[in-house]
């Protein structure tokens, strides 16, 4: 401290000043009050930077994401409301026909790209069905950064469907999808995009399986198919 108050007092100019600090303290302690007052301010413009660059990238993300809106019209909304009632009709559906756990439609939402290009940021469980003695978790699953979870980011970036009809297949092959669903005590897992009419991701739905191992059939899996078409016409919202 008495080092910096020689700097901040001896003179009229910087120069005088780390000359006041040499004449008393000699090369050592000089050479230290310039090493901690570069890692000051190298600290202090790295913050700065990092500051702006935030600021920088949820302008961006804002304004590719955010459409001028007057407000939704009663047409609007009333249309709005039978979309949603037909998907929650559909994934009970499917869920009776496939005797599921559970099945969960995700959407994207906070556009952008990440460092690998794709698009999208976040996404959040819109609507959930499911059976009996399973609790709901719609709610724990909002605004939720698709990083967080391996099998979301491989379905987004290989844009391919996940058919997982036994997790034990994959402890000795692929330790990481074994992991992510043994934590979420997942036996069999089933995923796909949902797509807009241009073809562009728009969400993703998932059938799980807790209780028992399940193996979807063919006319399952296209049951799966169509249904996914199908939600993707009712919640686009291009």
């Amino acid at each position: 401290m008495e080092l910096l108050f020689v700097l901040l007092n001896s003179g009229t100019s910087v120069v005088e000043s780390w000359l006041a600090l040499f004449d008393k303290y000699g090369v050592g302690w000089t050479a230290l009050v310039v090493v901690v007052f570069f890692s000051w301010y190298m600290i202090r413009f790295t913050l700065k930077r990092f500051k702006k660059q935030d600021e920088q990238w949820d302008k961006l993300v804002n304004k590719l994401t955010t459409k001028e809106n007057d407000g939704l019209s009663d047409d609007k909304l009333q249309t709005f409301a039978k979309n949603a009632s037909k998907v929650q009709q559909i994934i009970y559906s499917l869920l009776n026909e496939f005797d599921a756990d559970r099945i969960a439609v995700f959407e994207y939402h906070n556009g952008g790209k990440t460092i690998t290009g794709v698009d999208f940021k976040k996404c959040s469980n819109t609507y959930e069905a499911v059976g009996k003695r399973i609790e709901e978790k719609h709610q724990e699953y909002q605004n939720i950064p698709i990083s967080v979870n391996f099998l979301w980011n491989k379905l987004l970036i290989e844009k391919k469907p996940i058919f997982i009809s036994d997790i034990l297949s994959l402890e000795q092959t692929d330790n990481t999808i074994f992991s992510t669903l043994q934590q979420q005590n997942t036996k069999s897992y089933y995923s796909r995009l949902i797509t807009n009419y241009t073809d562009r991701p728009i969400g993703f739905i998932i059938v799980y399986y807790y209780d028992k191992v399940t193996i979807l059939s063919n006319e399952q899996l296209k049951s799966l198919s169509d249904a996914s078409i199908c939600i993707g016409s009712l919640i686009n919202k291009d």
